[in-house]
Formats: structure tokens, sequence, C-alpha cells
């Protein structure tokens, strides 16, 4: 599983729905399914947060080529971002696996 958490600062908080797509150094871009969503509040703030499932090829994928971005929806609204920094962190934590 991966997860992911999104903090509100100016935007109200929204629900994570659909997929999550990873695009790496590789050749092949990688959708993972989201299996829940929901909403917590942690230390007064309003976060959001995903949780994906990952299959074998995905694993192995992630493990081998780095990060290049990441898009996620909130609502139907697709948001996302080019990594440029700590893309080693994700990929160490994976493979602890």
């Amino acid at each position: 599983m991966v997860n992911i958490s999104v903090l509100f600062k100016t935007i109200s908080p929204k629900n994570i729905v659909g997929s999550l797509t990873i695009q790496t150094t590789g050749q092949k871009g990688i959708e993972l399914k989201l299996v829940k969503s929901e909403q917590v509040e942690m230390n007064g703030r309003n976060l959001s947060i995903g949780l994906y499932e990952i299959d074998k090829s995905c694993l192995e994928e992630l493990k081998k080529y780095q990060l290049k971005s990441m898009f996620f929806y909130l609502e139907g609204k697709m948001f996302g971002a080019t990594v440029i920094e700590n893309k080693d962190i994700f990929i160490s934590e994976l493979k602890c696996l």
C-alpha cells in the first residue's frame, strides 16, 4: 500500500478520489487504485488521506527508477507536481517492504 496525505492551508478540505498517477524516470507510468480515503484532524488541521493498492510490478518499477511526478484527484480536480526534492526518501521507504 502507498498513502498520500494532503494538508489544506488555503482551500476547504476535500476528499481524495480516483487513482494516483506516478511518473518515474523509467518508460512506463504507474497508476494506483484508491482503496480508502478519509478526512482526519491532526493538531487542529484538516487532512485528507488516501490509501492506494500497489502490485508487485509497480513496486519493482518504483524501486528501480527515480520519481519524477505524482498526480491525484481531490473531488474530481487533478492536483500534482514534479518531484524535485527528497526523491530518494520514497524509494528508500519502498525498499523496506
